[in-house]
């Protein structure tokens, strides 16, 4: 169980991350037998993933045998479990200096697929907080970036474009970010392309076009999503009003 901080400000308990080791185990005394869990398919991933310039903190509960209880709605442990709290790690940002924005434009013409989509995610969240600072260094080199990332779009397939999509930030006005490459997703018939745009763009705003047009799309996976969408934003929203 994760609690994510970001810019100071908790980030509410992220949803639990069940291991199930599909057999039965006894110990020794004194013997200890060590689990290596990837959290990169997991919630804790999805969140790190979207901040990757942003320093990040966490508290993390781990919990033996776990038990969930229905009138607290906490994950407890059982009489044979254990559980044990870490607080406080973090998980450090990659420095944006301009050597390093350079090595990120310059692996956007790179055949490793792998070095390419790192780069379109810092590059992606990075661009649209550039052009509103004070520093116009600073600001030249995110126009550059929105410029690589605009003629570099197109060139990508349906999952690159995805993911390009889903790092996109907001600018230091709170406007969005890189608009034409947002305005190309929203053209887009891709389900994957459509929903991606969806989950990252919007999220406290029941009524917004995106939305709408989603909903009145041909493609059944597109709408069906946007209804459902728009649905747990109205929840959240309402979950928050209460408390």
């Amino acid at each position: 169980l994760l609690t994510p901080r970001q810019g100071g400000q908790a980030g509410g308990t992220l949803a639990p991350t069940v291991l199930n080791l599909n057999r039965r185990l006894r110990l020794e005394p004194r013997e200890k037998l060590t689990v290596e869990l990837n959290l990169t398919a997991t919630r804790v991933g999805q969140f790190v993933f979207g901040y990757p310039n942003q320093r990040l903190s966490f508290d993390a509960r781990a919990v033996l045998d776990p038990n969930y209880e229905p009138r607290t709605g906490m994950i407890v442990r059982t009489a044979v479990g254990d559980e044990v709290t870490m607080r406080a790690l973090q998980r450090l940002p990659v420095p944006a200096t301009e050597q390093a924005v350079t090595r990120w434009l310059n692996a956007l013409n790179e055949p490793n697929r792998e070095m390419l989509f790192r780069s379109l995610a810092q590059l992606a969240q990075l661009a649209p907080l550039l052009t509103g600072v004070e520093d116009q260094n600073a600001v030249q080199l995110g126009l550059k970036v929105i410029q690589a990332i605009e003629e570099k779009y197109p060139q990508l397939d349906p999952i690159a474009q995805a993911w390009t999509v889903a790092f996109i930030s907001r600018t230091t006005e709170g406007q969005p970010g890189i608009p034409s490459v947002l305005d190309a997703a929203r053209r887009s018939d891709d389900p994957l392309i459509r929903i991606v745009l969806l989950l990252s763009q919007v999220r406290d705003d029941p009524e917004s076009p995106d939305l709408t047009a989603a909903m009145r799309h041909e493609n059944p996976r597109i709408a069906d999503f946007a209804r459902a969408h728009r649905g747990a934003i109205i929840q959240r929203l309402a979950e928050q009003a209460a408390q």
